[in-house]
């Protein structure tokens, strides 16, 4: 069987978009989990500390120092008692993940 080199161009051709399109998709995939790649380098390496607040009204958790959201939520955090309100305002402070999430856990059940 003989193959022109017209089709082994088109061929390999395709094969090389696909690699591209596929590397594509898996760099969007592994983009949008670079905080939380980066908050566990950054654990590895020494002790971080997580803060309670919100972000565009709603409770959310950083990594201190750190803009984007570790966690976003879906509890407005005008619904929670006026004492917790102020607190997130100024940022709950916590030294471990553990303490953050179960603290999160209460504020948002």
């Amino acid at each position: 069987m003989k193959i022109s080199r017209n089709k082994m161009f088109y061929f390999t051709a395709v094969i090389v978009v696909s690699c591209v399109i596929a590397s594509s998709v898996i760099a969007v995939m592994t983009t949008n989990t670079s905080v939380k790649a980066e908050v566990n380098n950054q654990t590895q390496a020494r002790e971080i500390t997580f803060v309670l607040g919100e972000k565009d009204g709603m409770v959310a958790a950083f990594v201190k120092d750190v803009e984007i959201p570790y966690i976003r939520t879906d509890t407005p955090v005008n619904s929670l008692p006026y004492d917790v309100q102020a607190r997130l305002k100024e940022g709950i402070e916590f030294e471990s993940e553990q303490e953050m999430k179960r603290m999160l856990d209460e504020f948002c059940s």
